[in-house]
């Protein structure tokens, strides 16, 4: 499997497929791929829907999940979070 490097999300449309109680739940949202004093190189992925404005963060020393490349209009990319992966993603309010 090639590996796509988070800087290649940076305005791109994301799909979160994340594990949540055993159920797959979707958002959809926006990359922005920017450096952090505290936490390096982060994915910040800003989705907007019935929940309300927030953002999942990807730090991209800690990233070890598969990016995978979109098979519709819809997004550009996909990235499914288990509830076994790293608990270094953060979920931030906006």
């Amino acid at each position: 499997m090639v590996t796509i490097p988070l800087q290649r999300l940076h305005n791109r449309k994301i799909q979160l497929a994340i594990e949540i109680d055993q159920q797959l739940r979707f958002f959809q949202g926006k990359g922005e791929y920017e450096f952090r004093p505290d936490a390096g190189w982060v994915l910040i992925i800003h989705v907007a829907d019935q929940l309300g404005e927030f953002s999942f963060v990807l730090q991209e020393a800690s990233w070890k999940g598969p990016v995978i490349p979109g098979t519709s209009k819809e997004y550009d990319y996909m990235i499914q979070l288990t509830e076994s992966e790293p608990r270094e993603t953060t979920l931030l309010n906006s």
